[in-house]
């Protein structure tokens, strides 16, 4: 049989996983995280780049902030 014709098989533990990993994207404090790892990057570039990537995930995040429920 062609590996074409073969029938894909999601598992049960990639579906849980799927879940789970929703569930976090679905929360404020994962997209922080992302953000200020992302500005974190910013530190190796030049200067100029990196003031822009620090002030966009600063900003970034306080929009996050301003409009999280409290």
């Amino acid at each position: 049989m062609p590996l074409a014709a073969t029938p894909l098989k999601i598992s049960q533990s990639n579906i849980i996983m799927k879940e789970i990993l929703f569930s976090y994207l679905k929360q404020e404090s994962t997209w922080r995280g992302i953000i200020q790892i992302s500005t974190a990057f910013g530190i190796i570039l030049q200067p100029a780049q990196a003031a822009a990537i620090i002030a966009g995930g600063t900003a970034l995040v306080g929009i996050i902030n301003a409009f999280k429920k409290d």
